[in-house]
């Protein structure tokens, strides 16, 4: 779902290129925006239910000399819910705004 929507968004900047126009569709922007964030806090709830979290998280973190002073909580189902809905929200307000920020400065 999201390559579609990132193909879309990608689609609409190429034809508005060809036109001489830079121009971002404010709504597809939102949607491949809001597509990604739904899809990696997704990821993340997977991992919480299998229990990868916490050792994925000590690794990163690990991995640039840092401690880990957080522990992963159990999962949720409503939790993961909430999560994947609130970052998919979020990354559609703020590819919508973003696009509308471009279109205006590349005016």
């Amino acid at each position: 779902m999201f390559l579609v929507l990132a193909t879309l968004a990608i689609d609409t900047l190429e034809q508005n290129r060809r036109r001489g126009v830079i121009r971002m569709d404010r709504y597809k922007t939102g949607l491949a925006v809001g597509a990604f964030a739904g899809l990696v806090h997704l990821v993340w709830a997977i991992l919480v239910a299998m229990n990868l979290a916490q050792a994925w998280m000590d690794w990163i973190l690990g991995s640039h000399f840092l401690n880990n002073p957080y522990q992963v909580a159990t999962f949720s189902i409503t939790t993961a819910l909430m999560l994947v809905v609130m970052a998919s929200v979020v990354g559609y307000i703020v590819g919508f705004v973003f696009a509308t920020v471009w279109n205006t400065v590349r005016r």
